[in-house]
């Protein structure tokens, strides 16, 4: 039995969760994976960190920017500093000139670990349905008075189908997330020898491309990269 499960462990689940441990909940943290972060994410190639979700974080919330300052990691203020283009989507325009840029040397997974410290976190808990908490995909049921869903939409409505016609409020949920929808996407990791030339910015939104939404150069954000 715990006071609440946190179904995705994304930076909005965690951030839930450390915010119920700070009025008095005990969260239990569900995920799919095999790490935290969703999105916020990276992968090691060739013993080199990459980052294939989000390239920075930027915002301007005093708790947000204090989280970040907590992180044991090598921060890179101000990345990404050469940003060229201004296509589709216009990250620039989203940015207000209060914010602040930053990413991290080891990678962007360093914020969603950061989250997680001290929390109960259960990796590749994928669940299937809602039913006086939750049943994962293996038949184990987890009991709990409160159920975070911290996924996208899609995934959301689905596990609330699964839990059987409710009250007015879940109805009204229901219609909030059929207007919403995300799109597939994909994201292409590629190396190049140190030999050929290194570019000359670090984040590229292309104008002249509705496929290509950002070009990230990763590792200009890392200390002695193996590969461009």
């Amino acid at each position: 039995m715990h006071d609440l499960i946190v179904v995705g462990a994304g930076i909005a689940g965690l951030a839930c969760a450390q915010r119920a441990v700070e009025v008095g909940l005990a969260p239990l943290v569900l995920e799919k994976s095999r790490g935290v972060g969703g999105r916020c994410a990276t992968r090691r190639v060739d013993g080199q960190p990459v980052d294939h979700g989000l390239a920075f974080l930027h915002g301007s919330d005093p708790a947000f920017l204090a989280a970040l300052d907590g992180v044991e990691a090598t921060p890179l203020p101000g990345w990404p500093e050469r940003v060229r283009g201004r296509g589709t989507p216009c990250h620039p325009a989203t940015q207000s000139p209060r914010d602040r840029k930053l990413a991290y040397a080891e990678g962007m997974s360093a914020f969603p670990k950061h989250l997680a410290r001290g929390l109960e976190v259960r990796k590749e808990a994928p669940v299937a349905r809602l039913e006086h908490g939750v049943v994962l995909e293996d038949g184990t049921r987890l009991a709990a008075p409160r159920v975070a869903l911290a996924l996208p939409c899609e995934q959301t409505r689905a596990l609330l189908q699964s839990a059987g016609e409710g009250g007015p409020e879940r109805a009204a949920i229901a219609r909030l997330l059929d207007m919403m929808g995300t799109l597939p996407c994909c994201t292409v990791l590629a190396g190049y020898s140190l030999e050929v030339e290194e570019p000359a910015f670090d984040l590229w939104y292309p104008e002249d491309s509705t496929t290509i939404q950002v070009i990230s150069h990763d590792s200009a954000k890392r200390t002695a990269p193996r590969v461009r």
